[in-house]
């Protein structure tokens, strides 16, 4: 951690940034060990430096790795190096930088490996091994042992274009999307309006068609009822006309008893007369 924050300090170019800065360790326990530690020196910052295992940093590449070796030693009652024994691994972490290259490690436990030891003694005759003691004492003096190749920087700018015009159409992109999105929204509103305006459609046609069955089936009360009261009135007619007439019978018949009974009288009396001359004789 304290590399890595002179690094940014001192190159700011080549390690600050995303992408610029990676460290690689064998080992899972420690990646989590050095993510909490570069939380705690580094803060929102710690998101610019990767931190991943060998594996991990598989077919990718940063401008400076810190390579960080930590079983260099003897180890439960066992001694060797471990994963860091494997050449593929060992390739695979010493291959992950552009620029700058710092291995961390017990330089007499790595020496047990012919290729490690090689690779030291290759460092000690660039003048490029050095002895790390307590504190940041040590660490100035390592810095980056070459600036990087024109070709290199070309490189770089060429990879710098391609990750911007990937930036590019991948905003383009996203700004399609979302346009296709509004305009999927768009329609959709447009179909739940058109749905809900079929459905009020319809239920007013229903609330008509209702209201006319209503209003019908009134009227044929109403056509009922009338039909009802004239029979009724018919009937109290034909009631009527049957009471006057046999009132009018009646009547006849009394004159004619009335008739009968004067002409009875008429010819009694007329018979008194009679006597009453015959005994005048």
């Amino acid at each position: 951690a304290r590399l890595a924050r002179g690094l940014r300090s001192q190159w700011p170019a080549c390690a600050r940034g995303p992408g610029r800065l990676g460290v690689i360790t064998p080992y899972a326990a420690q990646l989590r060990e050095l993510r909490k530690i570069f939380r705690d020196h580094f803060g929102a910052e710690a998101q610019e430096i990767e931190l991943n295992t060998v594996d991990g940093f598989q077919g990718r590449e940063m401008d400076i790795i810190i390579f960080s070796c930590v079983r260099t030693g003897t180890q439960h009652g066992q001694s060797g190096i471990g994963f860091l024994s494997d050449i593929r691994r060992m390739n695979v972490g010493l291959t992950r930088a552009k620029y700058g290259m710092y291995v961390l490690g017990r330089s007499a436990g790595l020496k047990q490996n012919t290729y490690w030891n090689d690779l030291i003694e290759h460092a000690q005759e660039k003048n490029a091994f050095r002895v790390i003691g307590e504190g940041d004492a040590g660490l100035r003096d390592l810095e980056l042992m070459c600036e990087p190749s024109e070709a290199d920087k070309r490189q770089r700018l060429e990879d710098e274009e391609k990750k911007l015009q990937a930036e590019v159409i991948t905003k383009e992109q996203e700004r399609k999307d979302k346009l296709q999105n509004q305009l999927l929204g768009i329609m959709r509103e447009e179909q739940d309006r058109k749905r809900e305006e079929h459905e009020n459609k319809e239920k007013l046609q229903n609330d008509l068609l209702g209201m006319m069955l209503r209003q019908q089936k009134l009227l044929q009360q109403k056509h009922n009822n009338i039909t009802t009261s004239s029979i009724c009135h018919d009937q109290a007619a034909v009631s009527d006309g049957e009471v006057e007439a046999a009132m009018s019978h009646s009547h006849n018949n009394s004159n004619i008893d009335n008739g009968t009974t004067t002409a009875d009288e008429e010819e009694e009396e007329g018979e008194v007369s009679d006597g009453e001359i015959i005994e005048a004789s």
